[in-house]
């Protein structure tokens, strides 16, 4: 299942009820709260992606701590 990402800084974009990303200034509606939809070098995408990394290598940490033993296991 998608992870939305919705907490990002948003600016109206000149249109009545319409918005877009602080950042990349792409419009809400085609980023569509994914966060491969905001342009590569937006910095709100950029510090995301750092942060699931990081998680992602806390998680292997853990198992590795663990010998390798998970849920499953």
């Amino acid at each position: 299942m998608a992870q939305y990402y919705i907490d990002y800084p948003q600016e109206e974009d000149g249109k009545m009820h319409s918005y877009r990303c602080k950042h990349c200034k792409l419009n809400t509606l085609v980023i569509n709260g994914l966060l491969e939809n905001h342009e590569p070098h937006c910095a709100y995408r950029m510090e995301q992606e750092v942060a699931l990394h990081q998680a992602m290598l806390s998680g292997q940490n853990n198992k590795i701590g663990l010998g390798g033993v998970d849920e499953a296991d």
